[in-house]
């Protein structure tokens, strides 16, 4: 029965000791959920920050898209003044028509710079989502 008894001690102890690294995994397993969970806020963050930043610049596209609409009707209006003027041979308005030419022309320049910037900050969106490695 010695033999029986040690035996079985021996298969306690085995027990024991299979329990104590199942428990060390269990430990290790939960902190790295913990760990895996920290690295999902921040990403999904990151991911919540982009959105916002692409709904901004959508709303910027938007507004800018209504600009150039403005413009293109003010171009419009302006082309016709020039016909009018043209057909007429008259001298007279010639300058207010200089005038409201240069205003187009510098709208016309400040929405090109604005372009620019919209698109500076579309490349730098993309640039942000393709360094996020989605594959």
């Amino acid at each position: 029965m010695n033999s029986k008894h040690n035996h079985d001690y021996n298969d306690h102890q085995l027990d024991h000791s299979d329990h104590k690294h199942d428990h060390l995994d269990h430990q290790q397993w939960q902190a790295d959920h913990r760990n895996w969970r920290i690295e999902h806020s921040k990403l999904l963050a990151t991911l919540h920050s982009i959105e916002a930043e692409i709904h901004q610049h959508e709303a910027q596209i938007f507004a800018h898209e209504h600009e150039i609409m403005t413009h293109e009707v003010e171009i419009a209006r302006h082309e016709k003044l020039i016909g009018a003027h043209e057909r007429s041979g008259e001298r007279g308005g010639h300058n207010g028509a200089q005038v409201n030419h240069d205003t187009q022309h510098k709208a016309h320049n400040a929405f090109a710079s604005n372009h620019e910037q919209l698109k500076q900050r579309h490349q730098s969106i993309c640039h942000k989502l393709k360094g996020l490695n989605l594959s």
